[in-house]
C-alpha cells in the first residue's frame, strides 16, 4: 500500500516539474530585450561563440544604451531587416521627435566607408527625414567619418565600451544634415564613472561577464575611455538610474 502512495507521490511531482519546465521553456523562448536575451542564451546553453549571438547581444546593448540617452527602440533585426537592426525615434518633449534607424556592427575591425554606404542604402526604405545612426565597437576609419559629413541623409556615429565591469557609450557625433534634429543638444564626457555601475538586484541577470566575454575586442584599451552623455542647453538629458 505504502509502494503504491509513493508511486502516486512521485507520479504528481514529475508531473508538476515537467508543467514547470514547459512553463519555463514559453518563457523563455522568446527575448526582446538584454535582459531577456540574456536569460534566453542561459535557459538554452548557447554556445558564446557564433556570430549570431554575438550580433544579437550587440544589437540588444546598443538599445539598453541608447535608450539611457532618451532614444526609444525596438529591435527588428533578423534575415530581413534590410540592414537595419533598430528602429525608433528620439522622443524629447517639446526639443525634437525624430525617426531612428540603427545599424549595428560588432566587428573587431575598423569601420570603412563601406559601411556608410550600407547604411545610406538601408535608409532608401525609411523617411528622408530619418536619423540613421551608426552604432560600433570598433575605431571608425578617417575615411567613414569623412563619408558621414558629407552624406546628405542625417547620420551619427556611435561608439560602445564593453568591459567585464559595465558597458556604455563614449563617442557620439553627427554630421550636418542631422544638426536640425539636434539642435541645441550637444556632447559631454561624464567624469562620475560611478554612474554606469549597476549595483541593484538586477545586475545578476546583467551578466557583464557574458557581455564582455562575447563582445570584448580581442586588443582592448589600455585604458577606459570617458563616457559621454547628452545635453540639451546645459542640462543633461540621459538618464542612468
Amino acid at each position: 500500500m505504502n509502494t503504491g502512495k509513493s508511486k502516486l507521490q512521485a507520479w504528481n511531482l514529475a508531473r508538476r516539474l515537467s508543467i514547470v519546465n514547459l512553463r519555463c521553456r514559453m518563457l523563455y523562448s522568446d527575448h526582446s530585450s538584454l535582459r531577456s536575451y540574456l536569460q534566453y542564451l542561459k535557459w538554452k546553453e548557447c554556445s558564446l561563440k557564433t556570430t549570431l549571438v554575438q550580433g544579437t547581444l550587440f544589437e540588444y546593448l546598443v538599445k539598453d544604451i541608447l535608450e539611457k540617452h532618451c532614444f526609444a527602440l525596438k529591435r527588428c533585426g533578423g534575415k530581413d531587416d534590410r540592414g537595419i537592426d533598430l528602429l525608433g525615434k528620439f522622443p524629447l518633449d517639446g526639443i525634437t521627435k525624430a525617426k531612428v534607424a540603427v545599424s549595428c556592427k560588432s566587428n573587431k575591425g575598423a569601420i570603412g566607408p563601406r559601411y556608410v554606404r550600407e547604411l545610406e542604402g538601408s535608409l532608401s526604405w525609411c523617411p528622408s527625414d530619418t536619423l540613421g545612426i551608426l552604432a560600433c565597437l570598433s575605431n571608425f576609419t578617417s575615411a567613414s567619418l569623412k563619408a558621414v559629413q558629407v552624406s546628405e541623409r542625417p547620420l551619427a556615429v556611435c561608439r560602445i565600451f564593453v568591459n567585464h565591469r559595465s558597458s556604455y557609450m563614449f563617442q557620439f557625433a553627427w554630421n550636418s544634415a542631422a544638426s536640425i534634429i539636434f539642435n541645441d543638444i550637444s556632447v559631454r564626457q561624464l567624469h562620475n564613472s560611478n554612474m554606469f555601475l549597476d549595483t541593484s538586484e538586477k545586475a545578476s541577470l546583467f551578466s557583464d561577464k557574458i557581455i564582455s566575454t562575447v563582445l570584448c575586442s580581442s586588443a582592448p584599451f589600455e585604458h577606459c575611455p570617458t563616457p559621454v552623455g547628452l545635453f540639451y542647453k546645459n542640462k543633461q538629458i540621459s538618464q542612468f538610474a
